[in-house]
């Protein structure tokens, strides 16, 4: 995963060194401010920020009824790093049983999910194929697979530290 500075930060790390900055070797600086003639501390700390783009929260789940942050809402989503839309199961033949297919959860592998979350439904009878779970584990993509509620909370939390993508069936 690549990272670079908040632009804020860059912004201070040059302010920084135009000071003429020296490393205490603690993790902070003290620089010399020109104007002042006097040694001050300054401390200096960033996150990095991930460039890639954050997976969009679930923000309602009901029976029948989701909303996702920046999309919508509608019945069930699939959802990835950067965005998603509707999961509409007619495209790969999808249902109850076997459950969710390899090609169901390709296009969260293409986005750039690094950890998948499978939503069972509402009632738990939306099962999930041994071959995707093994599509999964052979691209060491890590997967969850809850009930469609606790999938969403789980979704959620991984949403802001992870590449995340989900499959969320809001009915049975």
């Amino acid at each position: 995963m690549s990272r670079s500075l908040a632009p804020t930060s860059l912004h201070v790390a040059l302010a920084h060194a135009a000071m003429g900055a020296r490393s205490r070797g603690d993790g902070r600086e003290i620089g010399s401010a020109p104007d002042q003639g006097t040694d001050m501390l300054v401390v200096f700390s960033w996150k990095p920020q991930m460039q890639e783009k954050r997976s969009p929260l679930i923000t309602q789940i009901s029976w029948g009824h989701m909303e996702i942050e920046g999309l919508g809402s509608g019945k069930d989503f699939k959802l990835y790093p950067g965005g998603g839309r509707d999961w509409d199961w007619r495209e790969t033949n999808t249902e109850h049983v076997p459950g969710i297919q390899p090609a169901d959860v390709q296009e969260l592998i293409d986005k750039g999910s690094r950890v998948v979350v499978l939503s069972r439904g509402m009632q738990l009878r939306l099962q999930t194929c041994p071959e995707t779970l093994q599509l999964l584990q052979d691209r060491g993509i890590r997967v969850h697979v809850e009930e469609t509620k606790a999938a969403a909370k789980l979704y959620n939390d991984l949403a802001e530290t992870e590449l995340v993508g989900g499959l969320f069936h809001s009915t049975c």
